[in-house]
């Protein structure tokens, strides 16, 4: 990269650095308009965006056409939005898409045009509402996400040993 471009991306870095600064008015702001707040968007605090985080900088972060959030006004260059309640969690069993994944599903349609962005997964939203992280992924051929399952744990006193039925002692016509 040429010295003149450096100066320039190090120049556009420190503007958007100063305008983070001074909009930043706390932990409710939101620069981008996108419906994520900055705290939400920028974990660590570092003004940086960074693996895992939507840009706080950008409504639109994966650009694929639809807010990272849900703006209070809507946006030009957004047709829907992806983490739709806001929270800073991908919840597919929700219908939100990856913020950090132009096609969630990984069928080669784009999330804004894919008229089922989440298909191809295997989402198992049996067991209620599931929470990920943007941009989380598990290997092929394993179910999409993988929810824990309860472990029983052992009695805390022994139990009785189901056996044979005891035979009555005597049969109700006796009686």
């Amino acid at each position: 990269m040429s010295r003149t471009w450096a100066a320039v991306l190090g120049g556009v870095f420190v503007l958007a650095l100063v305008l983070y600064a001074c909009v930043d008015s706390g932990p409710g702001s939101d620069f981008d308009d996108d419906g994520l707040r900055d705290r939400i968007e920028d974990r660590d605090d570092d003004f940086e965006y960074d693996a895992g985080e939507t840009d706080f900088l950008s409504p639109d972060t994966d650009r694929d056409g639809l807010c990272d959030g849900r703006p209070e006004s809507p946006l030009a260059i957004c047709a829907a939005c992806e983490d739709c309640n806001d929270d800073g969690s991908w919840e597919p069993c929700l219908g939100e898409t990856d913020p950090l994944n132009d096609d969630t599903d990984d069928d080669g349609i784009p999330d804004d045009t894919d008229p089922a962005p989440l298909d191809r997964l295997t989402v198992d939203c049996g067991q209620g509402n599931v929470q990920l992280a943007y941009g989380a992924s598990l290997p092929d051929g394993k179910p999409f996400p993988l929810r824990p399952t309860a472990t029983p744990s052992p009695a805390p006193f022994p139990t009785s040993t189901p056996g044979p039925s005891p035979t009555p002692a005597f049969t109700p016509a006796e009686l």
